[in-house]
């Protein structure tokens, strides 16, 4: 993989015409929900994770792509104070109506809380509500949900684009400034994640994935990927919303005690001024240690689960709350091993994933096994994990080879190329 200089992408989000037939069919339905044509649409896409799976809140970098399936957005102010949705897959997702203030978003979420979550950091950017007007909104995501691909976040981050795009600031719409608001509004959801989705949803470049780092500040490389390959993403059936359980969160919270433990373990060794509740890639820098040392040092903790309680009642943040009713125990160890071996290597990331961190599930194992022995040239479960999908990288010989069997043992089989990150119609 050859990789670009890096920079920070302070590039602003385009804002474009477009025509193409899936557009004018949600402009169709706008109309027919609302008797007029939107005044725009955005588009934001889902994503897979190549490299680096949950140690992006941990602040180390990833590399993810943007992937061609996405969630498109079409608006229009109606001036009433009033924000109505209509999703063109009204069956599973029925219309909505609510005030522009007042409003409620609830755990665990129903689909529109994430429209809410969007709007809500539309307001905490702008400060108030009042250089907002109410929303006529018609939504069509074609994102599997629940999958591992981040439909949730493409919708998040589409949501805010769109209610602070009604607003009228054309000339101030920064990626970098969208990417760490979409980050921020989506925990109004409950899930305490870092900012990967929402950064690779704003900052892909078609054709290319993203090396994405978040320490010191966020910054961003493209990456060309093998010539000759494709990626392909396969289904388990099953599907775990990480908003609706506490296993995502537990596993964030956990990341967090490890780093109090080396804190208070390695306290004679820290620099003077070091920060009160730091990543685990800030501890790494502070100590100047290399990922081996690292290592060394989270081995000397117990590989046996036990009460954390008196290390999250120092942390006391706001994921805690919900945690001390956390039945499954804590296992500091095999968490902070993941994330520095995760952050150190590329090979053996799905065992990693699998074994230490606990967050695949015997049905995408199933699926990494039969992805390589149909001639990925490497498999492993993207997104949070506890359901979802693999990626694979596939010799672009042997696609079809590998699309057909993949096809006939998952829910689904889709090859995907990078795609081109959030972007306004008008």
């Amino acid at each position: 993989m050859d990789t670009g200089d890096h920079q920070l992408d302070h590039d602003l989000v385009p804002i474009l015409s477009e025509n193409q037939e899936r557009f004018d069919k949600l402009r169709a339905f706008f109309r027919e929900k609302y008797n007029e044509n939107p005044s725009y649409i955005v588009r934001v896409p889902g994503r897979v994770n190549l490299i680096g799976e949950h140690i992006d809140y941990c602040g180390f970098g990833v590399l993810p792509m943007a992937i061609e399936q996405d969630v498109l957005i079409a608006a229009k102010v109606n001036y009433d104070r009033l924000v109505r949705l209509a999703n063109m897959d009204s069956d599973k997702y029925p219309d909505v109506v609510f005030p522009l203030e007042n409003f409620t978003i609830a755990i665990p979420p129903n689909w529109y809380h994430y429209v809410l979550c969007g709007l809500q950091g539309a307001k905490d950017l702008l400060k108030c509500s009042q250089n907002l007007e109410g929303l006529n909104i018609a939504i069509w995501g074609i994102i599997p949900s629940s999958s591992g691909l981040s439909s949730s976040s493409a919708l998040v981050t589409a949501s805010l684009l769109a209610t602070y795009y009604s607003a009228g600031y054309r000339g101030d719409l920064c990626k970098l400034k969208f990417a760490d608001a979409a980050a921020k509004c989506e925990r109004y959801i409950g899930t305490q994640g870092g900012a990967m989705d929402q950064s690779i949803a704003m900052l892909a470049r078609s054709g290319f994935a993203k090396l994405i780092e978040f320490e010191p500040i966020l910054r961003a490389a493209d990456v060309r990927l093998p010539v000759g390959s494709c990626f392909f993403f396969s289904h388990s059936g099953k599907t775990c919303n990480k908003a609706a359980t506490e296993d995502f969160n537990a596993r964030v919270l956990e990341t967090k005690v490890a780093s109090l433990m080396i804190v208070d373990h390695c306290h004679s060794i820290m620099k003077p001024g070091h920060i009160t509740c730091p990543t685990l890639a800030q501890i790494k820098k502070q100590m100047n240690k290399n990922f081996d040392e690292m290592l060394e040092i989270v081995n000397e903790f117990e590989r046996t689960r036990f009460s954390a309680f008196k290390w999250i009642d120092r942390y006391n943040g706001e994921d805690a709350k919900c945690l001390h009713n956390y039945e499954q125990g804590f296992k500091i160890h095999d968490r902070a091993t993941h994330v520095y071996s995760e952050a150190q290597r590329v090979e053996k990331v799905h065992d990693s994933c699998s074994n230490l961190y606990e967050c695949s599930c015997p049905e995408v194992d199933t699926l990494v096994a039969h992805a390589k022995s149909f001639g990925a040239l490497g498999s492993r479960m993207t997104g949070a994990g506890w359901g979802g999908g693999v990626v694979s990288l596939v010799p672009e010989h042997l696609s079809s080879q590998f699309h057909e069997p993949m096809a006939q043992i998952s829910l689904f089989t889709v090859a995907s190329l990078p795609s081109q990150g959030a972007t306004i119609y008008i």
